[in-house]
């Protein structure tokens, strides 16, 4: 497989999810991306964060899944491993593909998710479709 190309100065988690796929899952359009460190956010304009995606390595499964279980789901359909945590807020997913844990989330707006979990599962299952490519 080939992997996917990295413009100069960008990011390299930014080839993995961008902003055309969350337009065109989430159903908004005027989606825009920042990359920090290990993280692609996208907002809805400037201003207003609708999902975060937290590239980690796969030791934080372990710490961050594994060991608090009883909060995720399991997820089969994503990545070698998944999981969803549902029973605290906000919504997360949290996958293992090849070299990479991968932690996909939505923030709170007034006690709801602004994404719903059918979406961020469409996102994760984007990205680790992606990360199989490399």
């Amino acid at each position: 497989m080939t992997a996917l190309p990295v413009a100069p100065n960008e990011s390299p988690y930014g080839k993995y999810l961008t902003t055309a796929d969350v337009e065109k899952i989430t159903g908004l359009e005027g989606i825009t991306r920042k990359e920090i460190a290990l993280a692609l956010e996208f907002y809805r304009g400037e201003h207003e964060k609708i999902l975060e995606a937290v590239f980690n390595s796969p030791s934080f499964f372990k710490t961050e899944v594994e060991k608090n279980w009883d909060y995720y789901t399991a997820v089969p359909e994503i990545g070698e491993r998944a999981g969803l945590a549902i029973s605290s807020m906000p919504y997360r997913i949290t996958f293992l593909q090849g070299k990479f844990c991968v932690m996909v989330q939505t923030p709170l707006e007034g006690g709801k998710t602004l994404l719903n979990i059918d979406q961020l599962l469409a996102v994760s299952k984007k990205i680790a479709g992606r990360l199989l490519m490399v």
